[in-house]
């Protein structure tokens, strides 16, 4: 430590000079960009522990504390809030929050950069003051939830998402709040052209799941022109209650959601721009079931189909009932009777001119791994 004034102040003066020979202090600014972009931006999205509450991920938030030299470069740089991550959860204060949205609206209004993609996790919260004197319950939840303060209105005043993904945790009816255009319509999603919805939901009393109804969504041509690919993995997500641009997807991802065959056939016959299909569902003995008079669903360009799930059924209630012109790889991981199996989609392909020899057949998981494609040469 320095034992006088004038020993300090040399010693302050020689930092200075070190500092300034640092290396890295000489590295000019499109370098430095790249470095910040790949430190920023090369990481799994879906890594949730590594966000805050700001909107940033830690190393962003770190790197701007080095320097106001450093601080200046990230903030005017377009491309490091290209993405937003929110995981602000249940242990801030209703100010804590909006002082997150002022800061992050700021910082993304001096970047210059129209928003992009949005991340969200844990977007409700346990209504402890009014837990006790409130007579609704969540079913979720022993408490009732509410959505975070201000954060529908913050994601609702930005007109220009491109990607969102949503982790809805124990509050799925936030995806009405903010999604249903027939309730509240605008320009918020009109460049959204990617929509991934999912939740994991702790068991009941009973040990089953839950059965919570997602709410009714409404999402019109109209205020989603730019939809293209959509991802519900939502298991209290009735599907008949929710509407969609379907004929425009060409992406289409649905599992584990409440619905019948029927539904899953009716979207289906609507998607005419559909490439790729990914479906997870198990069903019930009080499912439809398909007879002579039923009408076959044509989806004329879907190319690459997944389907998962069991039940004896799983296979007949789907395959015998489509018709799939474009048909180029086909994937099965539910269980089902291999005959039955190889009756239904041979018939399918017959039913949709498409030669044996030209579809990729692969069996993933279920009861038919292992089983033979030689049928199809």
């Amino acid at each position: 430590m320095p034992s006088n004034p004038t020993e300090a102040a040399t010693t302050m003066s020689e930092s200075k000079s070190l500092n300034a020979c640092v290396p890295v202090n000489k590295l000019s600014a499109e370098i430095l960009d790249e470095i910040f972009e790949l430190v920023i931006l090369s990481w799994d999205p879906k890594d949730f522990h590594r966000r805050d509450v700001m909107g940033n991920h830690w190393q962003r938030r770190d790197l701007m504390l080095v320097s106001k030299a450093w601080h200046q470069r990230i903030l005017f740089n377009p491309k490091l809030w290209a993405q937003v991550f929110l995981n602000a959860g249940p242990l801030y204060s209703d100010d804590d929050l909006k002082n997150v949205y002022g800061i992050l609206g700021r910082n993304l209004e001096k970047s210059g950069q129209r928003m992009r993609t949005l991340h969200l996790s844990s977007p409700g919260m346990v209504d402890v003051e009014n837990a006790k004197s409130c007579g609704a319950r969540d079913v979720l939840t022993i408490d009732p939830m509410i959505s975070l303060p201000g954060l529908a209105d913050f994601i609702l005043s930005i007109s220009n998402w491109q990607e969102v993904y949503i982790d809805l945790k124990d509050y799925p009816d936030f995806a009405s709040k903010i999604f249903d255009t027939n309730s509240k319509p605008g320009n918020t999603w009109r460049s959204l052209q990617t929509l991934i919805l999912e939740s994991e939901y702790p068991p009941d009393e009973d040990g089953e799941g839950p059965h919570a109804d997602v709410g009714k969504v409404r999402m019109t041509r109209a205020n989603f022109p730019a939809l293209r690919n959509v991802s519900l993995n939502i298991p209290c997500c009735y599907l008949n209650v929710w509407s969609l641009p379907w004929a425009q997807l060409r992406t289409l991802s649905l599992k584990d959601l409440f619905a019948e065959t029927s539904d899953y056939l009716t979207i289906l016959g609507d998607c005419a721009a559909l490439e790729v299909l990914e479906v997870e569902y198990y069903p019930t003995d009080s499912d439809w079931t398909p007879n002579k008079q039923a009408l076959i669903t044509r989806v004329p360009r879907l190319r690459i189909v997944s389907i998962g799930g069991s039940g004896k059924n799983t296979t007949r209630l789907l395959l015998d009932q489509l018709n799939l012109p474009s048909l180029h790889s086909f994937t099965f991981s539910g269980d089902a009777e291999e005959t039955a199996f190889r009756t239904s989609f041979l018939k399918l392909l017959k039913r949709s001119s498409v030669q044996p020899s030209t579809v990729r057949l692969e069996i993933t998981e279920g009861s038919l791994k292992g089983m033979s494609t030689a049928f199809l040469e």
